[in-house]
């Protein structure tokens, strides 16, 4: 069953994928990664150029630690040969600024200042001491990295447009996605083909979970619905061992939701093109398969909440800049510390509402450790609950070694975020940045576990040269094994925070303008129109009905009230 699947693109297994990646990512990197039009200067050296343009806009002073980090930075990039990747974003952002859409940078490229320089992101990198090798470093090859830009919702696909318009329809395509088999899935379409019955085919599928069909053996005997319903299993031995085979290849093709291919030429030389329903153009590799041909993906993502910024900051009574609100803000801090937050981006759920209202924040840094707080990592780790303590004075924070005070001082002695693994790396066992991104990726992504074993003595070997005994080595890994699995990135959480913070300050000043702006671009956010509407008056702000000389199409804030659009 797997080789009758094998041909189709992402359903190689792990081994087949390492050894056909190296061939073909220097067959194609070449041809296919697109060259961004310098006017015939090369694209280092523009952009270096654009790169301290912006810095002396974004700087009050290019500083000389300023200055050493962006030379790091862009030394690095060329030597990755990815200066015209960062033209390519660059470009897409300023067309994005030029017809006024709002958009945010997040992720790992926020621990960028060259990216940060350049508007791709308004996190900055070099203020919040963050590593730019959790983003790029020379040992993790050539591999293109990966910059998630959120626009505004309405016009992320004009956004698309554009791209397709500059480098030509040939040469652009969507990533696609592979719908794989599961267990109803797997039975319906494999007992067809065996010629079971329709009727019995229904059956057999509506009694079994949602699970993955790997787990059907262990399901007969788990579940007490099939345990108890008294199956003939012998008929079904076949048929569950070829959807057993079948687990986890490819059932049909989607469309990714955000990944853009842009080509040096025409795509339809690498992959077959089809038509998406939506209408767009759609290579037949998904994010895994791009990533091992080394072919440039963009990721221009839809977010609803940057419609919401804008039609509220287009309806304050007085202008507004976005980007400029104060992150000191005493009445937002009193709303965030009062969890009323129902509305607000990442700072709305139950869970963060509640966690807002024991930490008691005052300033940004504690918004940017509860972004990352309320993750799985630190709730499994018991992480929350030392860290408010100490954050309170309740507890002590206390070092295993005094080199890591100065790695995580700032979050009570809790390691939160990526970077931190990173940092521990490189001062306790004299890992180099990349190294020290190799040990938390090993980590995060569960790979190989000889790997994992492999790194992490390596990293207890070279702890003890560096003068920490074998125990307290082994107990410093144990924080970074405890948490990497689900580490979150510092850069990522800062980006998200500076949207949190600033929607918490819309709330604040302007509720109805924000209410409205919300309740005119659902679905979105955690929680539904009817809750929204709840908050609003329990505010104090009356909702009025539509009323035809009145109502706009759309939600509107009228004297201090929401109007209900037609």
């Amino acid at each position: 069953m797997k080789k009758l699947f094998s041909w189709i693109p992402g359903a190689l297994d792990n081994t087949t994928r390492i050894a056909a990646r190296c061939l073909r990512y220097e067959l194609c990197r070449e041809k296919y990664l697109p060259r961004f039009d310098t006017k015939g200067q090369s694209s280092v050296r523009l952009l270096r150029q654009l790169t301290y343009q912006r810095a002396r806009q974004r700087y009050a002073e290019v500083r000389s630690e300023i200055q050493e980090r962006l030379d790091h930075e862009l030394n690095m990039i060329a030597q990755l040969d990815f200066a015209d990747y960062f033209l390519v974003v660059w470009d897409v952002v300023r067309e994005a600024r030029r017809r006024g859409i709002r958009y945010a940078g997040r992720g790992s490229a926020a621990d960028s200042a060259v990216a940060y320089c350049l508007g791709i992101t308004d996190v900055d990198a070099i203020a919040r001491d963050l590593s730019f090798e959790r983003f790029i470093n020379p040992e993790r090859g050539n591999n293109l990295p990966d910059i998630d830009i959120d626009f505004d919702a309405r016009y992320r696909d004009d956004i698309a447009d554009y791209v397709t318009e500059k480098y030509s329809q040939e040469k652009v395509a969507t990533v696609c996605t592979f719908q794989t088999y599961r267990t109803r899935g797997a039975i319906r379409n494999i007992a067809k083909a065996l010629g079971f019955p329709a009727e019995q085919i229904d059956r057999l599928a509506k009694l079994m979970p949602h699970i993955n069909a790997e787990g059907i053996e262990d399901a007969l005997e788990k579940f007490p619905e099939l345990r108890d319903s008294q199956l003939p299993i012998h008929r079904y031995r076949q048929l569950f061992e070829l959807c057993e085979q079948a687990a986890g290849l490819p059932r049909h093709i989607g469309t990714h939701l955000g990944g853009v291919i842009i080509s040096g030429a025409p795509l339809n030389t690498l992959s077959p093109i089809q038509k998406a329903a939506k209408g767009c153009r759609i290579i037949q590799f998904d994010k895994v398969d791009v990533e091992d041909l080394g072919l440039l993906k963009l990721d221009p993502l839809s977010l609803r909440m940057m419609s919401a910024v804008e039609d509220t900051i287009t309806t304050t009574p007085q202008e507004l800049d976005f980007s400029s609100i104060p992150l000191d803000d005493g009445p937002t801090y009193k709303l965030l510390n009062s969890a009323e937050t129902a509305g607000a981006f990442q700072l709305e759920s139950p869970a963060q509402r509640n966690l807002q209202s024991c930490l008691q924040a005052d300033n940004i840094e504690d918004i940017v450790a509860s972004v990352a707080l309320v993750r799985p990592g630190p709730v499994r780790g018991n992480m929350v609950e030392p860290f408010l303590a100490r954050r309170h004075g309740q507890e002590a924070t206390s070092y295993v070694d005094p080199r890591l005070e100065e790695i995580i001082k700032d979050t009570y002695g809790v390691v939160l975020f990526q970077e931190q693994v990173i940092e521990i790396a490189v001062k306790i066992a004299g890992f180099t940045p990349g190294e020290g991104d190799q040990l938390r990726r090993s980590l995060t992504h569960h790979r190989d576990k000889a790997k994992m074993i492999i790194i992490g003595r390596r990293f207890i070997h070279k702890a003890q040269q560096g003068g920490c005994s074998q125990q307290v080595a082994e107990t410093i890994l144990s924080y970074i094994e405890g948490y990497a699995g689900y580490g979150f990135c510092e850069a990522h959480a800062a980006a998200f925070d500076d949207t949190g913070y600033k929607t918490t300050y819309l709330l604040t000043h302007y509720p109805a303008q924000f209410y409205a702006a919300l309740l005119s671009n659902q679905p979105m956010g955690y929680f539904p129109a009817h809750t929204l509407i709840n908050e609003a008056r329990r505010r104090g702000i009356r909702i009025l009905g539509p009323d035809v000389n009145q109502s706009q199409v759309d939600f509107t804030a009228q004297d201090g009230a929401i109007r209900v659009g037609l």
